[in-house]
């Protein structure tokens, strides 16, 4: 597998041993994580329990491996996301803002998404594995 950008809903399940997750994301030749994938998942972390430290120490470690990339978003970012949200308006299937965004670096960059959310198929030509 090559560049995945993942999704949260396939980050959260990753992180909880479940395959065929666990070896999809470690097979890939580079795992991306979107901001707004990394701020939706640490948003559900109690700061003060032992439990959301643990996990925002386990998505910090992950951070750092060699083979993982926190995207960047640029001026082309936001292009593709207002032609991106344009064409989901025209046809009347409005998605998450956030996973808009996915699917702009998405095509900025070359990335695969991997993500559980079947409202990605309504944007055209965007390289996805939906996982089940």
């Amino acid at each position: 597998m090559g560049r995945v950008l993942v999704d949260t809903n396939v980050l959260i399940r990753y992180f909880k041993d479940d395959e065929p997750f666990a070896s999809l994301i470690e097979s890939a030749e580079e795992v991306v994580i979107h901001p707004v994938v990394y701020a939706e998942y640490i948003s559900g972390l109690d700061e003060l329990t032992k439990m959301g430290k643990a996990l925002r120490k386990q998505i910090k470690d992950f951070l750092d491996a060699p083979v993982v990339t926190l995207a960047s978003v640029t001026s082309v970012t936001s292009n593709y996301y207002a032609k991106i949200y344009r064409h989901l308006k025209k046809i009347g299937k409005m998605i998450p803002q956030n996973d808009i965004w996915l699917a702009a670096s998405a095509f900025e960059n070359g990335y695969e998404i991997i993500s559980h959310d079947a409202h990605f198929r309504y944007i055209p030509m965007l390289n996805l594995s939906q996982m089940p």
